[in-house]
């Protein structure tokens, strides 16, 4: 839930947003996988505010590991595909993930 607070509140000194995520990419993904291993701990500093229920906290977990996540998260993410809170943020961070890994591969 801090991660998702956070990102979506921070500005850098010239005003613009910056992102926790592409900053700190390998840190991000590891909170995520955390969040999605135990959704039901998953709380926010503001209890009771928009967005920071444990289902858009594991939806934002999971598109955050479609952005910087690896192979490795695709089991967990496959393990999701039919949940109808996140079935379909699953797919797009699988299909994100499996395209990112190609083009690596590809390029090697």
């Amino acid at each position: 839930g801090a991660l998702k607070l956070t990102t979506s509140a921070l500005l850098s000194s010239d005003g613009t947003p910056t992102s926790l995520v592409k900053k700190y990419p390998l840190t991000s993904a590891q909170i995520c996988r955390d969040a999605l291993e135990n959704p039901i701990q998953q709380v926010s500093y503001f209890e009771h505010s928009f967005g920071c229920d444990p289902d858009s906290i594991t939806r934002f977990s999971i598109q955050v590991l479609g952005e910087v996540g690896n192979i490795d998260d695709l089991a967990m993410l496959r393990d999701l595909c039919d949940n109808k809170n996140c079935g379909t943020e699953a797919l797009i961070a699988i299909k994100s993930i499996e395209e990112r890994h190609r083009f690596r591969s590809s390029s090697v």
